[in-house]
């Protein structure tokens, strides 16, 4: 892990970090907005493949050098690998071949006069002993920096954010009873780097016997610039199209190569993944690795478009969370701990960085880690010092419970009914905070006249600043804050969730009447309960017609406001 310093972990508590207080840097908004406006003018569509420039900083496209040289040693040291495990380099040398016969890489030829700048990514295998498809994966290190000091990383602008939210898309593929996740096969190798930038993405692949100068002639993921072109390409290519529920889940809900939608009709799912698949067909981006809990996408959707079927196993990972079809809900997975191993803070920080849990499901539980963390570096202990006998004995009891995780199973889907306009949906938010820390629970409530379900849709826990305890009313408002910050995400949810799903609802038959409704109008509000002469009176105040143009939702004011 190596020292770090102490600024890192003041902003990894910072309430800013937390999205309570913003952090806007106008001048670097206003330069990836001159990025995103460039690409638009710059992207090509050629040959069924899109091709794009490297988003340069200004001024540093001619500061880049080469090194050569330093690629040469890191290579050298890549062979004395390969000498302690010859498998390996069989493994990784296929790859590379496959590579190439692809297209995706080329050899330089020999005595090449280059006017553009040339720079040479060193590289290094990564070992992925859970992928289902490729468990040997290059790295190239774009941060290699010359004898100059400048590296590839260092010269390119990484670009406007372009991705969405993480929780939001978890939170949209929740809500429907069927889900369907499917990914970009290689997404970054299928969009071509224009000629005049390809240099700067040249490597030396050593085979033994001779020394292959190679460069790529797609995206490289190490380079900074490369989540923006991907998504900036996917969004320019999505935008020839007419907008569709496949079009706007595609734009909503793609987060980097990963696609998360689902719907109430398995019907439904399989026409969806066959549009989406053309959709992203037609720029050059094949969709692989389909997943779902229908038994029609199992079923048909594989077998109709002839993909890798390797991902519709009883579970599966989306966007770093398993995912079980077979029962339809998250499971989590936890680490080894060897028995009787002396805790330090680089080994308590390591444990709490490998716990990944976006929806907050494990906060309960994990929030306990990390208050123990902040005792730890209150006592300015070293990171490979043992910890007191009092945290020892504490982090081995956390360490047992961290074992009960595996039996955890949180339902994907949080919609509990088929809504159909007899139930009533309800929002419950709850927040409190405490010295130590604060947290807010966010739960989604569903009611009719037999029974009433509820289910947790996120729940939020965090720290208060280490140094800098806030006193209670401090940290009340701003938990209200936070409160608020989950609330308007929630009502953003809620606003598509209208949009897409009650417009949808089928047309009503055998309609008698129009009836004449209109915000301001005067209304009976049925109750069972009563004669109908003592049913009360309400106002609308809001209607929601579904696309057959009839009124399928209204809200009321009762007597009173009440």
């Amino acid at each position: 892990m190596g020292d770090v310093g102490e600024a890192v972990f003041h902003k990894l508590w910072d309430l800013e970090t937390l999205g309570i207080t913003e952090n806007i840097d106008s001048d670097k908004n206003k330069n990836d907005d001159n990025v995103l406006k460039d690409f638009n003018q710059t992207v090509q569509f050629v040959d069924g493949r899109y091709v794009v420039h490297l988003p340069w900083k200004e001024g540093q496209r001619d500061k880049l050098i080469s090194n050569e040289e330093i690629a040469k040693k890191r290579s050298n040291n890549l062979l004395k690998k390969f000498d302690r495990d010859p498998a390996l380099e069989m493994e990784y040398n296929k790859v590379l071949s496959d590579m190439e016969n692809t297209g995706i890489i080329h050899e330089v030829p020999n005595g090449e006069d280059s006017t553009n700048p040339i720079f040479y990514l060193p590289h290094r295998p990564v070992i992925r002993e859970a992928s289902a498809t490729t468990r040997i994966r290059p790295v190239f290190d774009a941060s290699c920096k010359a004898f100059n000091g400048y590296s590839l990383y260092d010269c390119v602008e990484s670009g406007p954010n372009l991705f969405p939210n993480l929780v939001e898309v978890l939170l949209r593929f929740r809500r429907w009873k069927y889900g369907l996740t499917a990914d970009i096969s290689k997404a970054f190798l299928q969009i071509r780097v224009c000629e005049q930038d390809q240099d700067v993405h040249r490597f030396l692949w050593d085979v033994r016997n001779q020394v292959r100068v190679m460069r790529f002639e797609r995206v490289v993921f190490g380079d900074a610039s490369s989540p923006f072109l991907l998504n900036a390409t996917i969004k320019y290519h999505l935008n020839k199209f007419h907008d569709s529920v496949v079009v706007s889940e595609l734009r909503e809900n793609l987060y980097v190569d990963d696609w998360l939608s689902g719907s109430d009709s398995q019907d439904e799912i399989v026409k969806m993944a066959s549009e989406a698949e053309n959709i992203l067909g037609q720029g050059g981006f094949p969709l692989a690795k389909w997943g779902s809990n229908s038994t029609l996408v199992g079923d048909r959707v594989v077998r109709d478009l002839s993909k890798d079927c390797s991902e519709t196993l009883p579970r599966l990972k989306i966007l770093g969370i398993s995912w079980s079809t077979s029962e339809d809900c998250f499971l989590f997975e936890t680490f080894p701990v060897g028995e009787g191993i002396q805790f330090t803070k680089r080994l308590v920080l390591s444990m709490i960085a490998m716990i990944f849990d976006p929806l907050g499901f494990l906060n309960p539980f994990i929030i306990g880690i990390k208050i123990m963390f902040q005792e730890i570096w209150r006592l300015g202990l070293s990171w490979d010092e043992p910890l007191p006998l009092n945290m020892q004995k504490q982090m081995s009891i956390w360490v047992e419970g961290l074992q009960e995780i595996k039996g955890w199973r949180i339902p994907r889907c949080f919609s509990l009914d088929a809504w159909d306009g007899r139930n009533k949906l309800t929002l419950i938010g709850y927040s409190d905070a405490s010295e130590k820390a604060y947290g807010g629970n966010i739960y989604h409530r569903m009611a009719n006249a037999e029974q009433c379900k509820t289910k947790r849709i996120s729940w939020r826990l965090q720290l208060m600043i280490l140094y800098c305890r806030l006193s209670l009313p401090q940290s009340s408002l701003d938990l209200v804050m936070k409160s608020r910050e989950m609330s308007e995400a929630l009502e953003h949810f809620w606003s598509v969730w209208n949009e897409q799903y009650i417009r949808n609802l089928p047309p009503l038959g055998n309609r008698r009447s129009n009836m004449d409704l209109a915000i301001g109008s005067i209304v009976l509000i049925r109750d069972d309960g009563k004669p109908r002469l003592n049913w009360p009176l309400g106002k609308i105040v809001s209607l929601h017609q579904g696309k057959d143009g009839f009124v399928r939702l209204l809200l009321l004011k009762p007597p009173m406001g009440k």
